[in-house]
């Protein structure tokens, strides 16, 4: 007995639901076969395959012509495999023999109006999508060794390379990861996503180099203490922490306060982290209220 719903096992009890009846929906092939058939155990799966490739659009009949000998007779089966196609309760088409699957496909063709859906492959992960897997699963060692060893195989692939620099970043490790950028390719060093990673990193060794923590960087600058530098550092935090609009507005303030400071360090503080948001509603926003500014 199968289990699937297009292929189903014939007796008497059945045989006018499952065959006649059926075949006034779609083309029923009736599939004659016994057990001792060598030919008949070679083209039952390629019929079974079929019938779960076309979902429905046909239905596989099986009769075993021993066990069911009275149907067998009825249809006039004189050798074995016989497959017999009704449609509308009409005998249309019929094959004997293990013939090969493409000329089944072919005369399924000719009794129905589409062919099936082409099977989807399912795509195996790309080495930097099971990088991003295995370090979100906290398995950052693995990530960083995978792609360790598809650099060092494939060293002109620029995404595994801003890959690898990426969760450098988020673990941290920003000097390793300014070291992975440097060994980009010379055609994509200045992509966007390098110079996201560029500035990220900058801003990450600014919050990671201050003295002080956020509570004492806001404790400082409510009052009044090296208010440019405490400004510049707080946004530098901010960026690391993702947050951009804070750190935007930030150095919004220190670019109106201090424009000097740092060789015109807010300014470019602006702009790098214009390009980590590129693309963002915030990017315009305060590009026009930096112009407003500078102007």
């Amino acid at each position: 007995m199968s289990d699937s719903e297009y292929i189903v096992d014939v007796t008497l009890e059945n045989f006018e639901e499952v065959v006649l009846n059926s075949s006034m929906q779609q083309p029923v092939l009736v599939d004659f076969w016994a057990d001792w058939c060598q030919p008949c155990q070679a083209l039952i799966p390629v019929l079974s395959k079929l019938a779960e490739e076309y979902q429905g659009q046909f239905i596989l009949a099986k009769v075993n012509s021993d066990e069911q000998q009275e149907i067998a007779v009825q249809f006039g089966v004189r050798s074995l495999p016989t497959v017999k196609v009704l449609f509308q309760g009409q005998i249309v088409d019929e094959f004997m023999g293990a013939i090969p699957e493409s000329e089944i496909r072919e005369l399924l063709s000719k009794h129905i109006a589409a062919p099936p859906p082409a099977p989807q492959s399912i795509e195996e992960p790309s080495n930097t999508q099971q990088a991003e897997t295995q370090f979100q699963a906290g398995e950052q060692e693995a990530a960083f060794q995978l792609l360790e060893k598809t650099r060092a195989e494939q060293p002109e692939e620029s995404e595994l390379t801003l890959c690898h620099a990426k969760l450098l970043l988020k673990s941290l490790q920003v000097d390793e990861a300014l070291a992975v950028l440097k060994q980009l390719p010379s055609d994509a060093r200045d992509s966007s996503d390098a110079l996201r990673l560029q500035a990220q990193a900058h801003f990450t060794q600014i919050a990671q180099g201050s003295k002080h923590s956020e509570a004492q960087l806001q404790q400082q600058l409510e009052q009044g203490i090296n208010e440019s530098e405490t400004l510049y550092q707080l946004a530098a935090l901010k960026v690391a922490q993702g947050e951009f609009e804070v750190a935007l507005d930030l150095l919004l303030t220190l670019l109106q306060k201090d424009r000097s400071y740092n060789d015109d360090a807010a300014r470019k503080g602006m702009l790098e982290i214009f390009n980590i948001i590129e693309g963002d509603p915030l990017v315009s926003q305060f590009r026009r209220r930096m112009f407003n500014i500078l102007h």
